[in-house]
């Protein structure tokens, strides 16, 4: 069963993947199988994991579709067209993802920060630099550093910041 989180976020989902599919073939109206069809053809541009993602999403768009009209054959062959579709082997060729972004900062970039600290009289100079300086080493996202503590066995001990779903673990 799915939490009702999950069902909104299915649908939000959904909307948001027919639009696109809308906006590609000039707005106008589309079938439930146009747009199996067009998230089949896009599928190379996903990842496995939004591959799956998108494709529940739309599936569980259009069992609520039937739900509220039984007597739609159409998307019925729509969900069956999905469903026999596995997700590629091979990564997407071209990714337009948070995968690309850059998920550190660059050398040059940290000596730019520290430079600019050491030649600046700054009232929180010293502090950012160690804060950032401590980052780097610890691998801490910034919004952890507010719940780091250091355990009686001496290790810097913090609550994960991806705890999105239940209690987050613990990193020591």
């Amino acid at each position: 069963m799915q939490a009702e989180s999950t069902k909104k976020s299915y649908l939000l989902r959904a909307s948001q993947l027919i639009a696109k599919a809308k906006n590609e073939y000039g707005h106008k109206h589309l079938t439930a199988l146009q747009i199996s069809q067009w998230l089949i053809a896009n599928q190379n541009s996903f990842s496995k994991a939004t591959w799956r993602q998108y494709r529940a999403s739309v599936i569980y768009d259009f069992n609520q579709q039937i739900l509220a009209d039984a007597s739609d054959q159409e998307i019925t062959t729509a969900i069956a067209m999905l469903q026999q579709t596995t997700p590629t082997k091979d990564r997407p060729a071209v990714r337009f993802t948070s995968s690309q972004k850059q998920k550190k900062i660059s050398d040059d970039d940290l000596i730019r920060l520290l430079d600019y600290f050491n030649n600046k009289s700054s009232r929180h100079g010293l502090a950012t630099q160690a804060w950032l300086l401590a980052g780097l080493w610890t691998g801490l996202r910034p919004c952890e550093w507010q719940n780091a503590e250091i355990n009686p066995a001496n290790a810097l001990q913090i609550l994960n910041a991806k705890a999105t779903n239940g209690p987050g673990r613990v990193k020591t």
